[in-house]
């Protein structure tokens, strides 16, 4: 009973042996909680606690069966808990229904607790995932012809206005003169400048001013 399958089996067998116990041997039955004047109505309670107990334990093993047995296990529970409460105390039902009454009362307590015991787990389990470091899978090196980030920020740390970023034999290079380089100019330090907005130098900025240099060198053929 320290799992739902578990409390979900033992009150279906608990109803199914309580609801049998009429219907097999009335005499018992009689014996310890009283005389029945309609045998009918008495048989027919037993098989629809039989039935309610069968469908508890039959469904544990299928999708939402736990939650279909909790929901079963506690109606029947708070029905007879109800109509012992009701009835015993007014003599209107021998006195021994009050012990029914009890185990009733405490499969109910047990299911509570059972449904507390898991809210806890999920948000155990929420807080756990939420602690849980992210592990970043390491981006494939970028080819020597690609404007990276690395790139922007290193021209963007140089001293010299006139420094620019070239692409010379298929890589990107940064240089102080474009004019002595023999390469294709990217961009210049003043216009990459101009580009960032309100000159944000974060990571996020710099590679989207990269992705677009990137672009206008692949669209030169460069």
């Amino acid at each position: 009973m320290s799992t739902p399958e578990g409390l979900a089996r033992a009150h279906g067998l608990f109803n199914i042996v309580g609801g049998a116990w009429p219907l097999v041997h009335r005499r018992s039955f009689e014996g310890f909680f009283g005389p029945k004047q309609e045998e009918w109505l008495q048989q027919t309670t037993g098989a629809l606690l039989v039935a309610a107990g069968c469908s508890q334990v039959l469904t544990v093993g299928e999708p939402g069966g736990h939650a279909h047995a909790r929901r079963t296990g506690l109606g029947t529970a708070a029905t007879l808990l109800a109509i012992d409460l009701i009835y015993a105390p007014r003599g209107r039902i021998r006195w021994t229904y009050l012990l029914d009454g009890a185990l009733e009362a405490a499969w109910i307590v047990a299911w509570l607790r059972m449904g507390r015991k898991a809210r806890q787990a999920a948000v155990a389990e929420r807080r756990a995932a939420m602690r849980t470091p992210v592990v970043e899978t390491p981006s494939a090196p970028a080819s020597p012809g690609t404007v990276t980030a690395e790139h922007v920020e290193q021209l963007l740390n140089t001293d010299d206005p006139g420094a620019a970023l070239v692409a010379v034999g298929g890589r990107i290079e940064v240089v102080s003169s474009a004019e002595s380089s023999g390469g294709l100019v990217v961009a210049e330090r003043e216009e990459v400048l101009r580009t960032l907005p309100a000159g944000d130098r974060s990571r996020t900025a710099l590679q989207q001013v990269a992705r677009a240099l990137d672009t206008a060198v692949s669209d030169l053929g460069g």
